[in-house]
């Protein structure tokens, strides 16, 4: 028995609209398992490319191959998928991660499906989606050329949003006289998502950088005289992402102690990322407003229990298109 199918289509950037698994052989079969992976090794301008790691599964349909509804003027070459169980793996519910749709070919039901190997990536660029057919345990068929899905991506640039709050308990409630922008420059930023989605969670660090005097977050220190020059940092647009910054440079990554609470939330609209923070009216008192340093947080080595700060807010919006209020 043959075994035969694909994905469509071949690329995507647009993440509503759903890929489609179209499978060609057998024309008809009971019991099967389809598998959607996100792919490690696969084949791509005729050469066989390995990213490293293990494919990640993503998720399993059971049901039965079936073939094509044959009622319209000529029928489609591939075979219905009639599913009868499904599991969606997440292996991280605190994460943000990206989804994808998929659809079975001759069905209308649409699954979001996570792609698992975001979870530890700030700089998650591309995924290669692909299925396998089992039949009794047995794998009989897996993608050689998978789909490619390319979320759109966006440099971070980092813009700090001063106001006098009139009520610390309403964000909304401030005088709005008292806003001035600047970009949060020359500033170690650490970048992440939070563990959990309650009151406890705690900030992961996914990657660590430094702002130019625009703002624009780079992967590494701002050194004329490294043989690597940084380069921008960049991250998928609509993700939920977290910030933290000091004056001193984050050595390390992973779960830390510092509550998300403490943190920046920094999702935002083109190029900029809005950090809102409550200070002075007057810009030249920006010192004021940030963090102070005491010596036992050791925000560098991601060991703080959280920085000591003034109540803040966080705001959608770009300064590039005007003033923009929670």
């Amino acid at each position: 028995m043959k075994f035969h199918g694909r994905i469509t289509p071949g690329k995507t950037t647009d993440l509503s609209k759903p890929l489609q698994v179209l499978i060609y052989a057998p024309a008809k079969l009971s019991g099967a398992t389809i598998k959607i992976w996100e792919m490690d090794t696969f084949e791509q301008d005729g050469k066989t490319k390995s990213e490293g790691s293990k494919d990640d599964l993503l998720a399993t349909f059971q049901g039965d191959i079936t073939p094509a509804d044959a009622s319209g003027a000529r029928p489609p070459e591939w075979r219905a998928f009639k599913v009868s169980s499904s599991k969606i793996e997440d292996p991280d519910p605190g994460a943000d991660q990206v989804m994808i749709k998929i659809q079975f070919g001759g069905s209308e039901t649409i699954y979001d499906v996570p792609v698992k190997s975001e979870v530890d990536e700030v700089e998650g660029d591309s995924y290669e989606i692909g299925f396998s057919i089992e039949v009794g345990g047995a794998e009989k068929f897996k993608t050689k050329s998978p789909a490619l899905v390319v979320p759109p991506m966006k440099p971070l640039r980092i813009v700090a949003r001063y106001v006098q709050f009139l009520d610390r308990q309403d964000p909304t409630k401030f005088e709005k006289d008292s806003m001035y922008e600047e970009p949060l420059a020359y500033r170690h930023i650490a970048i992440g998502t939070a563990t959990t989605k309650d009151d406890n969670a705690k900030f992961k660090i996914l990657g660590a950088g430094y702002t130019d005097g625009q703002g624009y977050l780079f992967n590494g220190e701002l050194d004329p005289a490294a043989k690597e020059l940084p380069r921008p940092m960049i991250v998928r647009v609509g993700r939920e992402l977290y910030l933290i910054d000091d004056h001193q440079k984050f050595t390390k990554t992973g779960v830390t102690e510092i509550p998300i609470a403490r943190c920046d939330h920094i999702y935002g609209e083109d190029h900029d990322i809005i950090v809102m923070r409550s200070g002075s009216v007057s810009p030249m008192s920006v010192r004021i407003v940030e963090r102070p340093s005491t010596g036992d947080e050791e925000f560098g080595e991601a060991k703080a229990e959280g920085p000591k700060l003034l109540p803040m807010q966080f705001s959608i919006g770009s300064s590039s298109k005007g003033t923009k209020y929670p």
